[in-house]
């Protein structure tokens, strides 16, 4: 695994031994809780080097690397005029540098503590698209953290009284003694009506904060100060009309130095679904690397048994994950998933979050990241295309373009059921979820602008245009960062770097500010970049519907997922009954495993996914023993 956790002290100073140990405990805390107390190889753990820790008499940060994988890079003081190089590493016991920084993922140029505090836009505008950044300066008693613009890299932090954590992952801040955990309204409003969708810089508790992409924080004794490098909401639309030809023929090159600056070279691996996005990415890989793409795709136990068609998953994948293998000449690998190592999954990836998440989806993506860490260091995948390119199914649904409310969340009426009555009255679910999308929006629209475009009928070509600039605004600010923090936690815990060509910084300012009548011309998702594919991949991958990331229609997962809640059902004092209804969570169960659909989140999570959200918010809860306040 790689990740970083620190604390700073700021009013008076520590023994230096002492916050190197708090820092250490940080880190052993977060690997203890994914469960690497067991034998290293049952956990894809094996690989993973000692510490490093740096410190002194206010600050001290730990830091947990893969070796032979460069995700982090620490550049101490004594190395930081000289020029930034692939992988500083540092000897495995403590220093005391003046100044250190610390940067995890790929950056194109790391700069020194210093220059991050003295032009911090511009020293991160040089870093690339995918990064987080911690620099410490004692002198002037600073703590400077970063966020890559698209929200890929995650940097948590706590803060307080005179103590601040900061961390890579937020299960290291759970364990250090100085952590008060806290969940007030909004917190519980997320977690019961959003999740695991949070707002941007929502940490679920108090005082627990999450950077938000494209920006940066200034921690002193003075307080904190916040500020913004790079936002979608600055770059404004194109004025001048546009052809699809043309539109082709700058995303094209975009697209393709995108893939080769992820490849960095040595690169030559890639997820593969059969769908538009990973066929791309395959393709455009196999014009660079010297030998055959290395492809890996996920299927589950009996999948060709109990798999049947639905709205959102219309087809397997197989048939055309078969065909772009035999296009490219690629070595295939396909990771078979069975119901039983799913449900073993649900708690490692409850913690690899953090919080509580996408259950059997995250699962599954652990379990596949877990098999292709053991031949691969980095991989492309193809995160990014939908949110960018207009992919999404609600894009076109009308309800969506209405913007009445986020369009992930259409049976929000049916998971609201679930909760006490007594809880809903006081906590107004309702209300916080208007009040959070109407937030969304105007962050894009003036609010006299959002309100005529609210009232303004359907068929006006400007109207129409603004409508799917706010949905793709919504979709790459808030849907994508759940599906960029799953692909974070689930990858890099096992050291697996997986490079995401379609979030690239310059592809992306170019594709959004194009119009999204060309984006998806006709009403055809992803209409763009399918012309733009045209001899690249071939005809029936350009032409097949969007399929989402797999999963299991086994009857087996949903007949565990039922079997672990009669068991928590049997237990009066379990945290989760103090806000869900006990009597409506059996009455669903019951109907196991064969329930109503219920699609309670985006495209895949079901009726058997809401039980094991809930599940796992009661392990999260159990686990944290949060005090309330209502």
């Amino acid at each position: 695994m790689d990740a970083f956790a620190g604390v700073i002290a700021f009013d008076s100073p520590a023994p230096t031994e002492r916050l190197a140990r708090e820092a250490t405990m940080m880190l052993d805390g977060l690997r203890s809780r994914l469960g690497s107390t067991e034998p290293p190889a049952a956990h894809g753990l094996r690989r993973t080097a000692a510490m490093t820790v740096i410190a002194d008499d206010r600050a001290a940060v730990a830091i947990l690397r893969h070796p032979d994988r460069p995700l982090i890079r620490i550049l101490p003081d004594e190395e930081a005029d000289g020029p930034p190089s692939r992988d500083r590493r540092l000897q495995e016991n403590p220093l005391t540098p003046r100044r250190w920084a610390l940067w995890l993922g790929h950056p194109l140029a790391a700069a020194p503590p210093e220059a991050l505090l003295a032009d911090p836009v511009l020293a991160l505008l040089a870093a690339g698209s995918d990064f987080a950044v911690v620099a410490w300066d004692p002198a002037q008693k600073t703590l400077f953290l970063a966020r890559d613009p698209l929200g890929y890299r995650p940097v948590w932090g706590y803060r307080h009284a005179d103590t601040l954590l900061f961390a890579s992952d937020p299960a290291a801040l759970f364990v250090h003694p100085a952590f008060r955990p806290r969940l007030g309204p909004e917190g519980l409003n997320v977690l019961f009506a959003l999740g695991p969708y949070r707002p941007p810089e929502h940490g679920l508790l108090e005082d627990v904060f999450q950077l938000r992409p494209g920006t940066y924080r200034l921690e002193s004794p003075a307080g904190t100060k916040r500020g913004t490098y790079w936002s979608l909401a600055g770059l404004p639309p194109l004025e001048r009309p546009m052809k699809t030809e043309e539109a082709v023929e700058a995303v094209l090159p975009l697209l393709r130095a995108a893939v080769r600056r992820a490849a960095g070279g040595d690169v030559t691996a890639a997820f593969l679904s059969g769908g538009l996005d990973s066929s791309a990415l395959v393709a455009l890989l196999a014009e660079i690397v010297p030998r055959p793409v290395e492809t890996f795709s996920v299927e589950y136990e009996d999948n060709e048994r109990f798999f049947h068609p639905t709205a959102t998953v219309p087809e397997r994948d197989s048939p055309y994950i078969g065909e772009m293998v035999r296009h490219t000449k690629s070595r295939h690998t396909t990771v078979v998933l069975d119901a039983d190592a799913l449900l073993g999954a649900l708690e490692r990836s409850l913690w690899a979050r953090g919080l509580p998440g996408m259950a059997d989806i995250d699962a599954a993506l652990i379990l596949f990241a877990e098999a292709v860490a053991q031949s691969r260091r980095a991989v492309l995948s193809g995160e990014g295309a939908d949110e960018l390119f207009g992919g999404y199914p609600w894009t076109f649904d009308p309800e969506a373009r209405a913007l009445a409310a986020f369009p992930w969340a259409k049976n929000i009426d049916r998971r609201l059921q679930y909760l006490r009555p007594d809880v809903r009255a006081i906590l107004a679910p309702d209300v916080y979820l208007r009040a959070s999308w109407q937030e969304a929006l105007l962050e894009l629209a003036p609010p006299a602008a959002l309100r005529a475009l609210q009232a303004t009928p359907d068929g006006d070509p400007e109207a129409e245009e603004a409508r799917l600039r706010l949905l793709g605004y919504v979709n790459l600010t808030r849907w994508g960062t759940v599906l960029l923090e799953r692909k974070d936690r689930m990858t890099r815990l096992f050291g697996l770097d997986a490079r995401l060509p379609f979030l690239d910084r310059p592809l992306v300012e170019a594709v959004w500010r194009l119009p999204w009548s060309l984006k998806v011309a006709g009403g055809r998702p992803k209409a763009l970049l399918r012309e733009a594919l045209a001899g690249i991949v071939p005809a029936s991958i350009r032409a097949r519907r969007k399929s989402p990331f797999p999963k299991t229609f086994h009857p087996r997962f949903a007949e565990g997922v039922r079997a672990l809640a009669e068991a928590r059902l049997r237990t009066a004092e379990a945290p989760l009954w103090t806000w869900i209804d006990r009597d409506a969570f059996a009455r669903l169960i019951a109907t196991f495993p064969n329930p109503e659909p219920f699609p309670w989140f985006g495209q895949l999570l079901d009726a058997p996914g809401w039980v094991a959200y809930l599940l796992a918010v009661d392990r999260w809860l159990d686990a944290l023993r949060p005090s309330v306040r209502l």
